[in-house]
């Protein structure tokens, strides 16, 4: 089986652009304030990039649950085909074992018994 590329996907172009545009607006924003954030004390300083940093990563968390919910619906489809398959072989070795089971009869062979 030769596996494609797959195309990106929605939730992941949302979240770099999204992030190219947040920290599009932080490089604007620090352009335009850096005389005030550069003289803020260093734990200022450490909660003005806390507060840059969360919305982003808070955001590529909802963007993580949003790509694993996508997977686990892939996961239970392809679950449902493998038992439909499963299923169908199983009725398949019922009846090849009740045609084995029948012709072995007829014929003064002894009987295999197979049980499901």
């Amino acid at each position: 089986m030769v596996s494609r590329p797959t195309p990106p996907r929605p939730p992941l172009i949302i979240g770099i652009t999204a992030t190219f545009l947040w920290f599009g607006f932080l490089a604007g924003y620090l352009a335009l304030s850096w005389s005030r954030i550069a003289i803020l004390e260093p734990d200022a300083f450490g909660d003005f990039l806390a507060g840059w940093f969360a919305p982003p990563a808070f955001f590529w968390l909802m963007i993580t649950v949003w790509l694993q919910r996508e997977e686990l619906a892939a996961q239970r489809e392809e679950l449902a085909r493998s038992t439909m398959v499963l299923e169908a072989q199983s009725k398949r070795v019922r009846s090849i074992s009740f045609l084995a089971s029948t012709s072995f009869t007829r014929s003064g062979c002894p009987t295999i018994s197979i049980r499901s």
